[in-house]
């Protein structure tokens, strides 16, 4: 990335840019104008105060998903212990935000897929963070659900 402060893009400050500097941003320039979204352009995205990593074939955190995980963190607030299970994990943002949030829970981030971009959910980034447990799960080719009730 550009090593520009906020100060220096807010006021139209000047700086001298190397040359590999000027490639980076007109190859970025380029992609925003073919249609890809800034997040992926820049590689990540703030979820609730954290940057996540984000790239094609993750999705992109949304406000309302925020305001969802916000809304179970105040609800759960006050449990001594818990387990959070984030299936479909994708970029691994809820996990993340809750085990922020929750410091009592335990945390487990749960997709299919493995993707580069869970190398956030690993802890060494942010050391603040309660341990996450991310990991893959293999789905048979027909998935069966068996459900009982036992009353």
């Amino acid at each position: 990335p550009l090593n520009l402060s906020q100060m220096t893009v807010f006021t139209g400050g000047e700086e001298d840019l190397s040359e590999s500097e000027k490639v980076m941003l007109e190859n970025m320039l380029k992609r925003l104008l073919a249609g890809e979204p800034l997040q992926y352009v820049l590689g990540h995205e703030y979820f609730c105060g954290l940057p996540m990593a984000v790239g094609p074939g993750v999705l992109i955190p949304r406000p309302e998903t925020q305001d969802l995980v916000e809304w179970v963190a105040l609800e759960q607030k006050d449990k001594s212990s818990l387990t959070i299970m984030d299936a479909c994990t994708g970029s691994g943002c809820i996990a993340a935000a809750l085990a922020q949030m929750l410091p009592q829970a335990h945390v487990i981030g749960v997709d299919v897929f493995h993707s580069d971009y869970l190398k956030f959910g690993s802890g060494s980034t942010y050391k603040t963070l309660q341990p996450i447990k991310y990991t893959t799960v293999e789905l048979a080719e027909k998935p069966v659900v068996s459900m009982s009730n036992t009353t």
